[in-house]
């Protein structure tokens, strides 16, 4: 059987979806577990074993040395938009909407995360800024990729620029998809990651406050800055506000102080 089996048995799986992308007999499906997060499965009777998500898989050890490659020189930049209004709507300082705009500009496309309306999320490309703005800020949850992966190839085969927004393993597991295709058009934009919080886990701290509250949730934002800018809180929009101190996403799980 492939390798990635013992990923998926021994819970190392990242969930980044690369090995869903690379099946090309549909022998893998993403499913929900018991604690939320989608996981691969993968059907055996349709398994023909060609290791091709093995291949591509950011968990297995021997892949780590095809994703730190030497091939560009390593730069570290911090950011800050002179625009406080773009920064206000961001959760940090707004180098998403820099770069985006960009690569918007040269008629590219921008893949990253937006709500969907029972605010679990998902991956999208956009080549539109209204597209581009749903997926400012900071979303603390596992999102869902689909298909962008393959999406992105065909971009990338149609030399368009593409700017991807994600977790660490989910830039990896694109990089490793795409093989030895020349990258030049690609922007790999890493967002620093502590593990993402189950979707069945927010969806029931939500259905908590709006119990606690009798509201509905309207929107969210995981760094608001309402209340200043140096700590961390998330706002939940009711017909009320209503505002928690976050301290943590660590390891699956809220952490509230």
């Amino acid at each position: 059987m492939p390798e990635i089996i013992s990923i998926i048995d021994n819970k190392q799986c990242y969930g980044c979806e690369a090995c869903y992308n690379t099946c090309q007999f549909n022998a893998i499906t993403m499913k929900k577990v018991e604690d939320g997060f989608r996981y691969p499965v993968v059907d055996k009777d349709k398994c023909i074993e060609c290791g091709g998500c093995s291949k591509n898989c950011p968990a297995i050890p021997g892949n780590m040395s095809v994703i730190k490659d030497n091939k560009y020189k390593q730069r570290v930049y911090s950011v800050r938009l002179k625009d406080t209004g773009v920064r206000k709507i961001s959760s940090s300082g707004g180098a998403f909407t820099a770069i985006s705009d960009k690569v918007l500009e040269q008629h590219g496309c921008v893949v990253g995360v937006v709500w969907n309306n029972d605010f679990s999320v998902k991956h999208i490309i956009a080549t539109e800024l209204y597209q581009r703005d749903m997926m400012r800020q900071s979303k603390y949850i596992q999102s869902e990729i689909g298909s962008c992966y393959k999406l992105i190839k065909e971009k990338i085969k149609n030399e368009q620029l593409v700017l991807f927004t994600g977790t660490p393993c989910q830039n990896a597991g694109l990089k490793l998809y795409l093989g030895n295709m020349d990258l030049s058009k690609l922007i790999l934009c890493d967002v620093l990651c502590g593990g993402n919080v189950s979707p069945v886990f927010f969806k029931d701290y939500l259905k908590y406050i709006e119990k606690k509250q009798k509201d509905k949730v309207t929107d969210i934002c995981f760094r608001t800055k309402i209340i200043g800018w140096k700590q961390h809180h998330i706002l939940i929009n009711l017909k009320k506000l209503y505002i928690r101190e976050l301290g943590a996403i660590m390891n699956h799980s809220f952490t509230y102080i």
